[in-house]
């Protein structure tokens, strides 16, 4: 279910974030979820997930400095938070993607 989708029915700025909040909540629960099972395959392969959770940590640092700036683009306006969480659900949804295929996506 795209963002557009689950918050349709959002009307004021205050609803729609709270909305968009909750979106980026089950994204980034969702991309948990998925780099805990990546790492739980692997865990046989000590160096590998290492690797996995260094993906992880640089991937985090990024998102939220990205977001961040921004963040410090829009926040003399209304729709900074609305921004804010869009950066961050699409990058989130982004990372999970690339952990599936990466990660949890058998070649045939």
């Amino acid at each position: 279910m795209s963002v557009n989708t689950a918050c349709a029915d959002a009307i004021s700025t205050i609803e729609i974030n709270q909305c968009y909040d909750r979106v980026r909540a089950r994204a980034d629960q969702r991309r948990l979820r998925y780099v805990a099972q990546a790492k739980e395959r692997n865990k046989e392969r000590p160096a590998l997930v290492s690797k996995i959770q260094s993906s992880e940590d640089a991937f985090e640092a990024y998102r939220e400095a990205e977001c961040d700036a921004v963040y410090e683009d829009w926040k003399e306006g209304t729709i900074w938070g609305l921004m804010f969480l869009s950066c961050y659900i699409d990058l989130t949804v982004r990372r999970t993607k690339v952990i599936l295929q990466n990660w949890l996506t058998y070649f045939d």
